[in-house]
């Protein structure tokens, strides 16, 4: 499974959106945060047999290099990680929702 990835003009408008590039990231992403200080992009998301991602691409930029992509694979089941904020490159929050096989959850996850 690939994500594409859009660019989106601040300025309120409208606009017809294409594709600027492309991430072979295996599963639905759900979720992004931009850390603008840092330049660390964050993506969670799932794959249909409930394996939850998060995914930290440093240094992120269009095109992007997908071998500096980190891929981490969060141990919590039953989950649907839906939402990510990057406090600092090393604290990072994310939400899952109650999908019907589990309780709404916050997470807090120290990236060392």
């Amino acid at each position: 499974m690939r994500s594409a990835i859009y660019l989106i003009d601040k300025t309120p408008g409208h606009y017809a959106l294409t594709p600027q590039d492309s991430l072979n990231v295996g599963c639905l992403i759900t979720g992004a945060d931009y850390h603008e200080s840092s330049g660390l992009m964050g993506l969670v998301g799932y794959r249909p047999d409930g394996t939850q991602y998060l995914f930290l691409l440093p240094e992120f930029s269009v095109p992007y290099e997908q071998t500096k992509m980190q891929t981490f694979i969060l141990p919590v089941n039953p989950a649907q990680i839906e939402a990510i904020h990057i406090e600092s490159p090393s604290q990072i929050w994310m939400t899952s929702e109650d999908e019907g096989l589990g309780l709404p959850r916050l997470f807090k996850a120290t990236i060392e």
